[in-house]
């Protein structure tokens, strides 16, 4: 049949109307899928679905991290909170740290009642009941602990005036009108010299939610404590050996002094201390420090208080940071300071027991508490078959200038007659070389409190002669370049490297540190039973 079109268009393949090959217009149809994304495998279908997961998680943990620190945050603020004016004073009273290097001291108050009403002073009808200063120090990692007993009568300040002269120093707590902790603050910076950085007050409850917080904390009680119930002072019940003590019965133990003395009880609170550290440490891990440190806040926050120069909020990274510096501590790097036992005399003022000391012993207990001696721990631990622990990298060695290179030209600043030529005669019998004036008289141009070391910036070594002078001289010393009136009074004594000029201040016998002797080891001591 042909085809109606000429030469055959529309024709697939056949001979044309002329019988000639007809070309197509358009070849074989063609077959076309519609476009659609790309078929995934199914590892990255795992993947992009993780992806969103770990997204998600980024986005809830950054809410619920920033809920806590903003919670934290809040807490400290609340922990740092007091009445306007008790703030005052003592934000005023408390001295900020230059340096992050520079060791942090702490003032810990525990005190037995405080108030609950809302917007009343906190501690009003509340009673100190233990006194103790911390020392913290980031470069040679330790801990000092100084305890006060609260018997002990000293003179009592409030605010740089002397409210009673001499008192016990827990009645600081009640005195000064409203303002008892300031007054406590106060009265412990007189008769230690030293600067306090944060102040920190405790009451009962805030010391059973922190042992409790942290399921107890395990004891060594070295005897039988007991007291029974309903006998109007404190109960205990405590057997003798290694133990958990919980919340109330670490209360006890810490407070009890009804059968020795108050001397033996802040021996027992330093011990607890010490117990306290070694469970933290054991309770908690280093990297759980960030999350258990609001738990702790949020337990603490309505019974503990801390304030820092200023009257600022002490923030999260700086508690972390010192608890950090706890959970780390070396062993042997815990160092536990008092007043000497037998210095202390017992005696009775107005009808009732009271605990006197020297100044010197004071002094002496706060240059321990300043200056702890790593190397003591360190050659037990190795006497026992240990290494010596190391801390931090070693510092430049300074030259130590021998005692008989230091000539040293001694001045009264102060009141007591004689005291020149008696500090004097203490210099030459540890082997200083000691100068006299010709003209026999040894007074300074002008009085003063504080000891002042002069040296002589002409001559070498004159400054590193006064820095090894310093110790001697405890806490209220000073080191200076000689002024030209010393300078003219050092001529006349044949210019010595130093000049000491002693104050008031200065009770009149050298502070001397004597390093313990390392008893050799002994085997154990076994007995049956």
């Amino acid at each position: 049949m042909r085809t109606t079109l000429k030469r055959g268009i529309g024709q697939g393949a056949g001979v044309s109307g002329d019988g000639q090959v007809a070309v197509p217009l358009f070849g074989p149809m063609a077959r076309y899928r519609q476009v659609g994304p790309p078929r995934r495998s199914v590892i990255k279908s795992i993947l992009r679905g993780f992806g969103w997961v770990v997204l998600a998680l980024v986005v809830l943990g950054s809410g619920i991290g920033g809920g806590l620190y903003l919670y934290t945050h809040e807490s400290l603020a609340e922990i740092s909170q007091l009445p306007t004016g008790l703030k005052h004073h003592i934000a005023t009273e408390i001295k900020p740290i230059t340096s992050p290097s520079q060791p942090a001291i702490a003032l810990v108050a525990g005190y037995d009642i405080r108030g609950k009403t809302k917007g009343a002073n906190p501690y009003a009808g509340s009673n100190s009941d233990t006194l103790m200063l911390l020392r913290a120090d980031p470069v040679n990692h330790t801990l000092s602990l100084l305890s006060f007993p609260r018997d002990l009568w000293v003179p009592i300040y409030c605010h740089g005036d002397v409210v009673d002269t001499n008192d016990r120093i827990n009645s600081a707590w009640s005195l000064c009108g409203n303002n008892g902790p300031a007054a406590t603050l106060d009265t412990i910076e007189h008769l230690t010299g030293l600067n306090i950085n944060y102040f920190i007050t405790l009451d009962f409850h805030a010391f059973k939610q922190l042992v409790n917080n942290l399921h107890g904390v395990y004891m060594n009680v070295d005897r039988r404590y007991y007291i029974p119930l309903h006998t109007g002072v404190s109960a205990i019940n405590l057997q003798p050996g290694y133990q958990k003590l919980v919340g109330g019965q670490a209360l006890s133990y810490v407070r009890y002094r009804h059968t020795d003395s108050d001397i033996y009880r802040t021996g027992r609170q330093q011990l607890f201390i010490e117990a306290l550290k070694s469970r933290l440490r054991t309770s908690l891990s280093l990297s759980s420090l960030p999350f258990e440190v609001p738990k702790l806040v949020h337990v603490l926050k309505d019974n503990i208080k801390v304030v820092k120069a200023g009257g600022q909020a002490v923030d999260l990274g700086e508690l972390t940071e010192y608890l950090g510096l706890i959970y780390h501590l070396p062993p042997g790097h815990l160092f536990r300071n008092s007043i000497p036992v037998n210095d202390l005399r017992n005696v009775v003022i107005g009808g009732a027991d009271v605990l006197q000391t020297d100044p010197s012993n004071i002094t002496t207990a706060v240059h321990g508490f300043l200056n702890p001696d790593v190397r003591d721990a360190q050659a037990v631990n190795v006497s026992l078959g240990g290494r010596p622990t190391t801390t931090h990298k070693k510092k430049s060695k300074v030259r130590k200038l021998p005692r008989s290179q230091i000539s040293v030209l001694v001045l009264n600043a102060g009141r007591a007659t004689g005291r020149a030529s008696n500090t004097s005669y203490l210099l030459s019998q540890r082997g200083y070389t000691t100068k006299t004036l010709s003209a026999g008289k040894a007074n300074a141009p002008r009085k003063h409190s504080d000891t002042i070391i002069y040296y002589d910036f002409t001559q070498p070594d004159a400054q590193q002669a006064a820095q090894q002078l310093k110790p001697l001289f405890g806490p209220h010393t000073v080191v200076t370049q000689m002024t030209t009136p010393i300078q003219n009074i050092a001529a006349g004594a044949g210019n010595p490297l130093t000049v000491v000029a002693i104050g008031t201040s200065f009770p009149g016998t050298l502070v001397v540190h004597h390093r313990p002797k390392v008893q050799p080891k002994q085997p154990p001591q076994v007995s049956d039973g």
